[in-house]
């Protein structure tokens, strides 16, 4: 049973709470992508949110990996080929180490060969850009430089 008292506080904190959100506009989005975007949440850009849809497009045909191997450049990105690394792309968005630079032209050539037209150029700036956030961060260690000196 619910008491006048417990009623009474309960409108009471209703009121502050309909009064706070009148009065004060102050938008806590920003706050929770600058607390939450080293730990891995993707950006809210425009630009980067195309990008994605463009990898979700992705259906495993492989036709990327065969021309990544036509190409000789099956790790260009990654040790999983091309396919792999679009299919994990909303897990892997920054979090693995840096590869060698990849060229335009073979990405272009991988974006051509996909039936769906992923868009490789971008993924691959996408990529890059994330881990340099994390590694701003701090939330990736220092590879080399955290290394304890070898001893003897």
């Amino acid at each position: 049973m619910w008491s006048f008292e417990s009623i009474v506080r309960l409108g009471w904190s209703f009121f502050k709470t309909v009064l706070r959100s009148v009065f004060s506009r102050r938008r806590e989005l920003p706050r929770f992508v600058a607390q939450y975007r080293p730990d891995g949440m993707l950006s809210r850009d425009d630009a980067d949110h195309e990008t994605v849809r463009g990898a979700g497009r992705c259906d495993g045909c492989g036709a990327c990996d065969l021309r990544a191997i036509e190409l000789n450049r099956f790790d260009i990105l990654g040790p999983r080929g091309p396919m792999a690394f679009v299919q994990g792309i909303s897990r892997q968005a920054g979090i693995d180490a840096p590869r060698a630079e990849a060229s335009r032209e073979a990405l272009d050539a991988l974006t051509r060969a996909c039936p769906v037209r992923v868009p490789f150029v971008a993924l691959d700036a996408l990529v890059r850009r994330r881990h340099g956030e994390y590694r701003e961060a701090r939330a990736l260690p220092a590879y080399r430089e955290s290394l304890p000196p070898p001893s003897g």
